[in-house]
């Protein structure tokens, strides 16, 4: 064996004439990222420091520059001040 099973008629698993996920197109040579960061900063107790902080990003990648989104990532972050020192 040649360690190549689809080389050949007699394979075990011979190469179907047809593939099932379609080949993807040759990118344009542009493809666009944009990221957008929301930052929402709470007073829960009124002192005047923050007591809780979120953040959240969101990341839209257009990869092969169609100008449809190909990824897209959201991630939120919070952070509370439960002692309420301020830090």
């Amino acid at each position: 064996m040649n360690g190549d099973l689809f080389r050949g008629t007699d394979g075990v698993a011979p190469r179907p004439a047809w593939w099932l996920t379609a080949q993807m197109d040759d990118t344009k040579g542009t493809g666009e990222i944009d990221i957008t960061v929301d930052t929402e900063l709470v007073d829960v107790d009124g002192d005047g420091l923050v007591d809780v902080a979120r953040e959240v990003t969101t990341t839209v990648v257009d990869v092969d520059g169609d100008g449809v989104p190909d990824i897209i990532e959201q991630t939120t972050t919070t952070a509370y001040d439960i002692d309420g020192d301020g830090v």
